[in-house]
């Protein structure tokens, strides 16, 4: 009885942070290029409030100049129930690829020592919150037109295919949020979100979830 009671409060603690930040993204300022800013963003699929907390919420993170202008952005879906992150977009609006005032350059490092790109970093930032919500796995396709050079490249950063037998022509590539963390979010963007113990603190301070939405969230993890 108090293991289910101390379940409870955890899933209620959860729920809050969540509706809390459906109205309050993430935000901090990038020390480059100078004056850009990341964002982060989760937001509910569909009018029914408590049922994306229960199956999928929708999140994007970008990064914008000083004039507001995107220069690149993830965008994915947390499927609560399978904990996986999918990434569903990685360029700008209208298909459009990363800005070719950042693509390819390396200003980040990592946990792991390594030098990342903004677009990778952004993923790692996807990662962070994404372990946050229970989820384990960062998922995408890697749509590259068959030359193999995409694929490529995210076996390089640590990706891998799950090895299950697919129709599907473009591969799904997989890698622990815990990995893509250490490896793809810059240390400088991950001293700028939330901690654990932070984020504890915060579920205290976070708006009732009954104020809100009369149902608690149904978690397959706590």
């Amino acid at each position: 009885p108090l293991h289910w009671l101390q379940a409870g409060v955890l899933r209620q603690r959860y729920e809050r942070v969540i509706l809390d930040r459906l109205r309050n993204p993430w935000m901090f300022e990038a020390s480059w290029p100078e004056g850009s800013q990341v964002t982060a963003r989760l937001t509910p699929r569909g009018a029914d409030l408590s049922s994306s907390l229960r199956d999928r919420l929708s999140i994007e993170v970008l990064l914008a100049d000083r004039t507001t202008s995107i220069l690149a952005s993830v965008r994915g879906s947390l499927l609560m129930q399978k904990h996986i992150s999918r990434v569903i977009w990685l360029g700008r609006s209208g298909s459009r690829a990363v800005h070719p005032s950042i693509r390819g350059r390396r200003m980040y490092a990592t946990q792991a020592s390594d030098h990342v790109t903004i677009a990778v970093g952004l993923l790692g930032v996807v990662a962070v919150v994404s372990q946050w919500l229970g989820m384990t796995s960062l998922e995408l396709h890697a749509s590259d037109s068959g030359s193999g050079k995409l694929v490529g490249y995210l076996r390089k950063l640590g990706f891998e295919e799950p090895g299950e037998g697919e129709d599907n022509c473009t591969p799904r590539l997989i890698t622990p949020c815990e990995s893509a963390v250490l490896a793809f979010c810059p240390s400088e963007w991950l001293s700028r979100l939330p901690s654990k113990e932070v984020l504890n603190a915060y579920f205290d301070a976070a708006p009732s979830a009954d104020s809100l939405d009369g149902n608690v969230l149904p978690r397959g993890q706590t």
